[in-house]
């Protein structure tokens, strides 16, 4: 393996740490936190799967998780959604699973009035697929 792979942690006694290849990681699907640090600068970037297709549907207050591989929706994939306000508070919003459609409708809440929201911070977790984020503008 290459000196520049990333590492992870893989819980093994002899070896705390395994790293792998970039390819790698594209075929676990997963999410990579990557932290640079150069002097007193340092940059965190997240890598997400690309293994879930996310379409945003604003005229139906939904987003539709594809699995782009086999073209079709994704049923029951967790969605969590917090809301950034006008004030520039960050709320838990709601969280939940997608229908037999793949759809999530991340605006509808009780109790909440939507036009005080700003943007949405969106996670879509499925367990064989990994995770993606996405920031949505109100």
């Amino acid at each position: 393996m290459r000196e520049d792979a990333i590492e992870r942690r893989d819980g093994s006694a002899e070896k705390p740490h395994r790293r792998l290849e970039k390819t790698e990681l594209l075929l676990l699907n997963v999410v990579v936190l990557v932290s640079a640090q150069s002097g007193t600068k340092k940059l965190l970037k997240i890598l997400d799967s690309r293994a879930l297709d996310l379409r945003h549907r604003p005229e139906e207050r939904t987003i539709q998780v594809i699995d782009p591989a086999a073209r079709r929706p994704l049923a029951k994939t967790y969605v969590k959604v917090y809301a950034e306000t006008r004030s520039g508070e960050v709320v838990f919003h709601k969280d939940g699973y997608t229908d037999l459609r793949g759809k999530f409708d991340y605006i509808s809440h009780t109790g909440v009035d939507v036009s005080t929201i700003q943007r949405f911070a969106i996670l879509v977790s499925d367990r064989e697929k990994g995770a993606r984020t996405v920031v949505y503008e109100r």
